[in-house]
C-alpha cells in the first residue's frame, strides 16, 4: 500500500538555503522512483485553528517503510542538513488506501 510523506513548511529562516534545499530535494526523490503529488504548494486556508503552513509538499512512496528508510538514509542526510538551516517544518508519513 502506498505511503505518503506530507511536509508543511511553517517558516523560512534562510531563503538562500531554502532555494538550495528545493533544488536538491526534488531531484533526489524523483531519481529514487518517488512521485511528487504536491510540490511546494501554497495552501488555501479552509477551516480549523492550527498554524497555517507557507508551503505543503506530498510525496508518494511504494509504502511507509520506504518513506521512513529514505528519511533515515545517509544519502539524504546532507540534504536534510540544508533543510534544517533553511526552515521550520513539520512532517508526517501516512499510509494510503
Amino acid at each position: 500500500m502506498a505511503g505518503y510523506m506530507i511536509t508543511q513548511v511553517h517558516e523560512i529562516t534562510d531563503s538562500e538555503a531554502f532555494k538550495e534545499f528545493r533544488a536538491r530535494v526534488v531531484p533526489f526523490f524523483e531519481s529514487h522512483g518517488c512521485k511528487y503529488i504536491v510540490s511546494g504548494a501554497v495552501p488555501s486556508p479552509f477551516e480549523g485553528s492550527g498554524p497555517e503552513p507557507l508551503h505543503v509538499s506530498i510525496i508518494e512512496f511504494n509504502d511507509t517503510d520506504q518513506a521512513k528508510a529514505w528519511m533515515a538514509s545517509a544519502e539524504y542526510a546532507e540534504i536534510e542538513a540544508i533543510r534544517d538551516r533553511a526552515c521550520v517544518f513539520s512532517r508526517m508519513v501516512v499510509e494510503g488506501l
